[in-house]
């Protein structure tokens, strides 16, 4: 996480993809890229990053484990190179059952990817 803005509800994390350049290998031989699915995912990772800090939970009792229940949309403008580093920013909003994340993957202060994921506070 590089940002925690609570008053607006926004969170910023950055991911450097070269730490993880097993999972570039094979879909494009020659030309590496990030597979959607994982910037759909970090999209979701740093929503509920953005929940858990902002949570308030009474009487010291744990949190409940949060669970994605389906991905309500998702677009990507282009491919995401292994550089530079990767910046996701994730917005939550909650209809009163359900917690939604909206975010965004950047490199170079441009759009990659967005995605719009829900889920579900489980028992």
């Amino acid at each position: 996480m590089t940002r925690l803005d609570t008053a607006n509800g926004v969170i910023v994390g950055r991911y450097d993809i070269r730490q993880d350049s097993s999972l570039l290998t094979g879909d494009f031989p020659g030309r590496p890229v990030w597979p959607g699915v994982l910037q759909i995912e970090a999209v979701g990772q740093a929503g509920l990053c953005l929940v858990r800090a902002t949570r308030v939970v009474s009487d010291g009792a744990p949190q409940r484990p949060f669970h994605l229940t389906d991905v309500l949309s998702a677009r990507f403008e282009t491919a995401v190179a292994p550089d530079p580093p990767v910046e996701i920013v994730a917005c939550v909003a909650s209809d009163g059952l359900f917690t939604i994340v909206v975010g965004q993957c950047l490199q170079r202060d441009r759009v990659y990817s967005a995605a719009a994921v829900r889920g579900l506070e489980g028992a």
